[in-house]
């Protein structure tokens, strides 16, 4: 069972198929290739909103992983991207049980 989850604080930039956005850890290991849908949906595989293309902890340095309570500035692939708002809950749609745990 997907035990990642982020919540969004802002949106940096949303256009056609990709979206910049800050994102906080609440629970699990975040890793770069995770795909994230709404609470809402979930546990559906089939809603993907979010799929994390680059983390960036800091100005420029890039990470392949976050945690709580950290955040990081969360660069995607997926247009869907673009409907989410402050606040907003996005829990992983796959859990891969040979992911490195950080």
């Amino acid at each position: 069972m997907p035990t990642e989850m982020l919540q969004l604080h802002s949106m940096v930039n949303a256009s056609g198929r990709s979206g910049t956005c800050i994102m906080r850890c609440i629970a699990g290991v975040v890793h770069v290739g995770d795909a994230f849908t709404t609470a809402e949906n979930a546990p559906s595989t089939a809603t993907t909103l979010l799929s994390i293309e680059k983390i960036e902890r800091y100005h420029e340095v890039f990470v392949e992983f976050f945690d709580p309570p950290h955040a990081a500035k969360v660069h995607s692939s997926d247009p869907g991207a673009q409907s989410l708002k402050h606040g907003d809950i996005l829990i992983a749609t796959h859990s891969d049980p040979e992911k490195p745990a950080g």
